[in-house]
């Protein structure tokens, strides 16, 4: 089964190529419209900043829930990383936009405006969880995404240190134990075995 993106996953992608494209096209023409192109990143800057708000919305929500469960790999410390880097670029834009004695030059917002965006859409879209409902099974891990139903499940296997979920229409799902915290981890032990019967 195919899974279907959100639209504000689409925004984000379509999003940072415009950005790449803008910091690539500054790099290469630096006299090419600087000014045009210093609006166009902050509006996408906007949207990504927009598109990381509503995947957070939907993601605590289902946290809340207790369907939604991190997985702790290298993409998740990455994350952290890049989150702390965009942080640090957003309060010098601000400081260089705002609080400077002088103001900044275009190039400066330019890339300030390409960090701060293109940080936050890796993030969004790299962002890995596993989301298990009664209905549902979506994994995202990385860039790979699988969404299964779970009556398309064809057969689960349930070891101390991974759990394997395979159906006919999507990829085989596969956890490990290292990626989950101790109670995450009992819990989902607890609804895959469920799977089986």
């Amino acid at each position: 089964m195919r899974s279907q993106t959100p639209p504000y996953e689409l925004i984000a992608r379509i999003t940072v190529g415009l950005i790449c494209v803008g910091y690539l096209t500054h790099r290469i023409a630096p006299a090419f419209y600087p000014g045009a192109l210093a609006t166009v990143m902050a509006i996408c800057v906007i949207l990504i900043i927009a598109c990381v708000g509503l995947e957070l919305y939907v993601r605590i929500g289902q946290a809340k829930a207790g369907n939604l469960f991190l997985i702790r790999n290298a993409t998740f410390y990455t994350g952290i990383l890049i989150l702390v880097l965009v942080i640090s670029n957003l309060y010098q834009l601000v400081d260089i936009h705002f609080l400077a004695d002088e103001p900044p030059t275009y190039g400066e917002l330019i890339a300030r405006l390409f960090y701060v965006g293109f940080g936050l859409g890796f993030t969004t879209l790299t962002f890995s969880f596993i989301y298990f409902d009664s209905v549902m099974i979506e994994h995202r891990n990385g860039a790979l995404h699988t969404t299964l139903p779970v009556f398309s499940v064809t057969n689960v296997a349930v070891e101390e240190e991974e759990l394997l979920i395979s159906s006919q229409e999507a990829r085989d799902v596969l956890l490990r134990r290292p990626q989950f915290p101790s109670a995450a981890w009992s819990e989902l032990r607890t609804r895959v075995s469920a799977l089986k019967n």
